[in-house]
Formats: structure tokens, sequence, C-alpha cells
């Protein structure tokens, strides 16, 4: 039986023995820790992040071998998948060869090796080491907790518990009962409520009531009891951040952005909780992933001897020449493996796409597209721009799907505004959607439907919430449950063009319009075109009709509904983009001013606004009233 954990009962980071200067340098450890961490937007703007954004200042090799270190992340394909790549012939011996030479041109340099009575080159030895060499095991995490090393169970909990907790005070309303205590910030928050909590053992509550008011003392404390020395800080931190990203790069963005919360606090919880449930525990085995990757790591011995049997045809090498071979392989870390078949997959492309670029054209004057249809560049609008290609004598052209108008947009409904644009900038103009002359009458009753559609659901989900109410909706209205479930699974489409039928006779469209005059200074107006168009290379030959295609996702019950919307919109939709867009260049002294620019645009052009949703595949037209 393993002995229990014993947690130093120290009190040097007590608050009392707790000095600014340990505070400050507390503070700078935590900032560095977080670098790591790419920043995860709010849910309701929930956007792709690359996963690397905390190493954007090293190259991608080293900041792939480092997110496999931290992180246990893969940055590129494993070497089976790009051994598939090269038996398809996507990646060919060539230029395997020429990212060898861009990689390691050092080893070129070595002599040959004697090899069954013939010289082999080193780049060959290294071309079949790639071809045919065990595989490199997927990265894992090197640095760890101290329950990780002694107690896993421990940190499966921490992980739990901090999952629970950050969920319950970051929760944007949907939530009916609310997590008490959160206007004064997350660590009094929790530290009120933890003692409390019935999930977790006695002696880990009595622990867990005498906690510091600041958490950065909190911190401070449960490095002395776990016995981190100074040395270590930083790797304990950024092992806890790493245990669990996901939360861990929201805190931190919720740090930077007036949130209340910060790693501070987040760390504070999982360290705090973290000794008081190592306390009394057994100890454990090390972390699994670490052994089975240690244990499965090829020698380069084992990868010599691969190599030169590829090489030799099955033939036994001689000991001399496993050793020389060995000493050429050995200046090729294992780690460098996948870096080198990922510059070899990118140059085949590359320099087919190049190729075919560079080839000679005759130079024709480009006959005036009957339309041109601007997409965002998100991967799934390309299906699109390739149909409409290849239906008639049209154009299409890329841009990102904000349409560089950078608003705050309100909808006829009022309500906060969304910013409607990167989420790296600030917008500086609010748009506000309003009905149309003489609509006023159909825009109340399109207002009147969706208050009467709002006030229901929220009754619904209040009912659900309540501690009766769940049990009489079982009783009145579970006998349609599964009837509206089937037909949600089995007739997708005929179910959602039904309840949008509903939908529109409950809340009738309405002709809006946008507040483009009062959003934008006409100075603005025509900058933003002049930008915009020169931006996306549409300067000349026009088409009769352009249409900015933004685009959105229609989802059902996915709390992660942002990341299908347009990522260049905020993790909104894009349609009011597109119609702020649409609106500015079909203004007429907007053309004029391109004109004097040398931007000379048809009179008989006209812009119009569209919206695709990626998860249908339909392309709705937008203010047809305005046409």
């Amino acid at each position: 039986m393993s002995p229990p954990i014993t947690i130093i009962d120290s009190r040097d980071g007590s608050p009392d023995a707790v000095s600014a200067a340990d505070r400050a340098r507390l503070v700078a450890d935590i900032k560095a820790s977080g670098r790591v961490l790419a920043r995860t937007w709010p849910i309701e703007t929930f956007i792709a992040v690359n996963p690397l954004g905390g190493f954007e200042d090293l190259p991608f090799g080293e900041a792939v071998q480092l997110a496999g270190e931290l992180l246990g992340a893969r940055g590129t394909l494993g070497e089976e998948a790009f051994r598939r790549a090269y038996t398809e012939g996507r990646i060919s011996d060539a230029d395997l060869a020429g990212a060898v030479r861009r990689r390691l041109p050092e080893v070129l340099t070595e002599p040959v090796v004697k090899v069954g009575g013939k010289e082999v080159e080193p780049l060959e030895i290294l071309l079949a080491d790639l071809l045919e060499g065990p595989p490199e095991p997927p990265p894992a995490r090197l640095e760890k907790t101290v329950s990780e090393t002694v107690a896993p169970w421990v940190i499966e909990e921490v992980d739990a518990q901090c999952s629970k907790w950050c969920g319950a005070f970051l929760d944007t309303g949907q939530a009916t009962w609310q997590m008490p205590g959160r206007e004064a910030g997350f660590y009094p928050a929790w530290k009120d409520l933890i003692p409390r909590d019935r999930t977790l053992p006695a002696t880990a509550r009595a622990r867990l009531s005498e906690l510091p008011d600041r958490p950065d003392d909190a911190i401070l404390e449960a490095f002395g009891r776990l016995g981190v020395d100074e040395k270590g800080r930083r790797a304990c931190l950024r092992a806890h951040l790493t245990s669990m990203p996901g939360w861990a790069s929201h805190v931190r963005w919720q740090g930077e952005h007036g949130g209340l919360i910060s790693l501070t606090d987040f760390l504070a919880m999982r360290l705090s909780l973290e000794v008081s449930l190592l306390e009394g525990s057994e100890a454990g085995s090390a972390p699994r992933d670490v052994a089975d990757r240690a244990a499965s790591t090829p020698e380069v011995a084992d990868r010599a001897a691969d190599a030169l049997a590829l090489i030799l045809d099955g033939q036994q090498a001689t000991a001399e020449a496993l050793e020389e071979a060995a000493f050429i392989i050995g200046m090729l870390p294992g780690s460098e493996k996948a870096l080198i078949w990922q510059d070899a997959y990118e140059a085949h492309y590359r320099d087919s796409l190049i190729g075919s670029l560079s080839g000679e054209s005759a130079e024709t004057e480009p006959a005036r597209p009957d339309a041109q249809l601007v997409c965002c560049i998100d991967a799934r609008s390309e299906g699109l721009r390739r149909h409409f290609e290849d239906s008639g004598p049209y154009e299409t052209l890329g841009f990102a799907g904000f349409f560089a108008v950078a608003i705050r947009y309100r909808d006829l409904a009022g309500g906060e505004p969304s910013a409607l644009c990167p989420v790296l900038l600030e917008p500086q103009n609010q748009i506000n959607e309003i009905p149309a002359g003489g609509a006023g009458a159909v825009a109340g009753r399109r207002l009147a439907g969706l208050e009467a559609m709002a006030g229901a659901e929220d009754s619904f989900h209040s009912a659900e919430g309540s501690l009766a109410g769940p049990f009489v909706l079982a009783e009145t209205t579970g006998w349609a449950s599964g009837p509206v479930a089937a037909l949600k699974t089995f007739f997708a489409g005929g179910f959602g063009s039904m309840r949008s039928r509903l939908y529109s006779r409950a809340a009738p469209p309405a002709p809006t319009v946008l507040t483009v005059d009062e959003g934008f200074t006409p100075e603005e107006r025509s900058l933003f075109a002049e930008v915009a168009l020169t931006m996306m290379g549409l300067t000349e030959n026009f088409g009769r009709v352009v249409l900015f295609c933004g685009h959105g996702s229609t989802t059902e019950n996915n709390p992660y509904e942002a990341a299908l919307d347009c990522g260049a919109c905020g993790g909104n939709r894009g349609a009011p983009n597109a119609r702020t867009a649409a609106t500015i260049l079909n203004r007429q002294e907007v053309r004029d001013d391109l004109a004097r620019k040398g931007i000379d645009i048809p009179d008989d052009t006209w812009f119009v606004a569209g919206e695709h949703d990626t998860a249908t595949d339909r392309v709705v037209l937008l203010d047809h009233h305005l046409v």
C-alpha cells in the first residue's frame, strides 16, 4: 500500500509573512506562465483561434515543439498520414530531399557510408529513415502538477471542480439559478461557497474554510505547503494552466478585458483544491502518458537498422555501417521528422501552384462579367464560389466577411448592440436597423411577434428551471416531445421549412434600412469604399450586379453556435456588414469621390447584399425593396 502524501505544514506563505515583493514576483510569474495560452473569446462571440497563438514570437518549428512539450498538442499531421500522402503522390522524393537540404544542411556534408559494397550518401539514409523508420509517439505534456506525479486522481477532481465553478461564474444568463456573490469577483464568491460543497471530503472542506482573503496569498501558501520552491513556480503554474487550457485561455481573456476573474483567481482555486485534496491521500504511480511516450520513443539504433534494411532490400548491415548510419540519423531528432514532412508537403503544393500560375497566357481584354460575387474567405464559401463561376459569365472574389466595415450593430428588435468585426478591433461606428419608409405597421407586427415568441420561450425555460415546473411540463408536453424529436432527426429539412413558415407568420418580415448616414460621416463612407474595393481587387471592370455575400449558420441546441458564424464578424452573422457595404457603395456621392480617385463605377452597376447559410447551403438576397 502506498504511503500517504505529506503536505508541508508551513506558514511561510501566510498573509502575515507575505511581502509586497513576494506578490510582485508572483504576478510576474503568472503573467509569464499565461503567455503559453491563446486567448479564447466569450461563448457568444466564440471564434476559431490559432492554438499556437501563445508562441507567435517564435519560428514555426520551435512553436510546434514547445506546444508539444507544454500543451501536449500536435502541430502537424502524424508521420503515418504524411507517408500516406507520399504514397498518393502528394509528396515526392524531390520534395523530401529539398526539405532535408533546407532544414539539415550540415548533415549532408558528412562522408558517405559504405553499405553492402556500395557507397550511400547521408541524404539517402535520412530519406530511408523518413519513409520506413518507426514513427514518433504523439507529444505529451512534460511539466506536471504535483498531484499528477503522486496522485493522478486528485488532478482529475481538481479539473472537474474547476469546470464546475468556472461554468457557474461565467454563465451568460443561460442558468436559471445564478451563482451567489458573483458581483464581488470570482475568488471571494468561490471562497465563500467552497467550504459548503458536499461533493468534497470533509477534511478538504475544513482546509478550504481557512483560505486567505487574497488569491495571491492563497497561491503562495499553496506553494509553501506543496514544497514548490521559487525556481519551480513557473513550471507549476504552467502545469496547472495547461492541464485545462480551455478554461484557462478564456480566463486569461476575461482578466485582460475587465472581467471579474483573472488567472490569479483561477490558479488560487486550482492550487488550493490540490492542497486540500492531497492532504492524507495515498501516493500513486507516475502519469501514464509520459511513461508510455518514453517507452515508445524509437531508439536511434532501431531507426538506423530500419533505414539500412530499406537500402539493402532486407540484407544484414555490418556493425560498422550501422554505427555510421546511427550517427547520421542521430543528427535528425525525432521531433524534427514531422517538420521535414510538413516542409515537403507544403513545397509540393506551392511549387505546383506557382508552375500553373506562371504559364504563358494570351493578353486579352477581360470581358465584363454579368455579375460578381464577393464571398468571405472562409473555406465553407469555396463550394458556392466554384458553383457560381461554373454557372455562367460570372466572376468571384474573396474578402474577409466583414467587408472592411467594422460596426457595432443593433437590429430591429433592439437590445445590446453586437460588434461585427474581427475581435481584435474595436468598432467606432454604430449602425441601427430601422423600419423602411412606410413600413412602420409591418415592423410593428414583426416586433410584437418577436416579443411574444421570446416571452413564451423565456416562460418555458423558467418553468424548466423551477422546482415543480419540470414535473408539470413532462405531463403536459411530454407526449409531443417524441414526435417532434423524430421529425427533427429524420425529416430535418421539412421540419425546418415548416418551422420557418410558422415563424414568418408569427413575426412577418418587414422592410428595413440601416442608419448608414448617422453611423458614418461622408468622409468615412468614401474612405471605406476606397479601402474595401482596393483591398478586394475590384477597381475596374465592374459587373452589372455585385453581390456582397456574408455568411452565417443555422444550428440546433449548440452552445458553440457563434463558432459556426463568421469569424471576421466576431462570431456573428455577416448579413448586416454586407448590407452596410452595399448601401454605402450605392450612394452617388461616394461614387463621385471614388471617380476622382481613379475608381470609376458604371452607372448601371448595383451592389446587392446577401447571406449564405453554410449549414443549409442556401443564399438569401437582402433588401429587395431598395433595388
